[in-house]
């Protein structure tokens, strides 16, 4: 079974993994976007994920995006 959502990008937030190996990394922020057929299946909710500088110029504020989650079967 897939499970389809639309999301807005609500914040990007850039900083450091840690202090010491000043190795950056980024936390991106979503929320479900309202309005038909997305937000009566989400009506609230977040996604935060945490990830490395390189995907996370893929992201855009304000930007809306589809993401599906899906079971792994299989390992």
């Amino acid at each position: 079974m897939q499970v389809i959502c639309k999301l807005f990008c609500q914040r990007i937030e850039w900083g450091y993994l840690d202090h010491e190996s000043k190795k950056p990394i980024v936390t991106v922020k979503f929320c479900p976007v309202k309005g038909e057929p997305f937000g009566s299946a989400t009506p609230s909710g977040d996604v935060i994920l945490t990830m490395v500088e390189d995907v996370a110029r893929e992201f855009t504020i304000g930007q809306k995006y589809l993401v599906t989650f899906e079971v792994v079967t299989g390992g």
